[in-house]
């Protein structure tokens, strides 16, 4: 609801016009959700601080410089405002992972699970564990 009512804000007090502001959003989203997306794929070191603080800096700063375009305090227009976020956001999202602790073995094992296919869903895996299991109870 919040984002909403300040998406509503922006477009009812901007002179944008309405692909500008597509623009703006493919901005914001890519320099938030891009590389934590990426390096969630291809680093096995990322851990949820990390790519909470990537999202959050790539926001805060595309969005920063997409203000400061309209306000023409940067010779940028709005548009290119990802072209600071993303690498803000991979800086902040490699920094705070590597000060805090890797991820358990447990998230390790889940991630491993869904990079590579086994042909069956996780479900149908716990179901098979668990008549294996009770097969092993019947016969010990």
């Amino acid at each position: 609801v919040v984002a909403v009512l300040a998406a509503t804000a922006v477009a009812w007090t901007t002179d944008a016009d309405p692909l500008r502001l597509v623009l703006w959003a493919l901005s914001l989203t890519g320099s938030t959700l891009f590389v934590a997306l990426v390096l969630s794929i291809l680093w096995k070191r990322l851990n949820a601080f990390g790519a909470l603080a990537g999202i959050v800096v790539g926001f805060a700063v595309t969005a920063m410089t997409i203000w400061q375009g309209s306000s023409f305090v940067l010779p940028l227009d709005g548009a290119l405002a990802a072209a600071f976020g993303i690498p803000a956001s991979a800086l902040a999202a490699v920094l705070v992972t590597l000060v805090t602790p890797p991820p358990g073995r447990h998230v390790l094992e889940l991630v491993r699970d869904i990079r590579v296919p086994g042909g069956e869903i996780l479900y149908d895996r716990e179901l098979r564990l668990q008549r294996l299991k009770k097969q092993r109870q019947k016969s010990g």
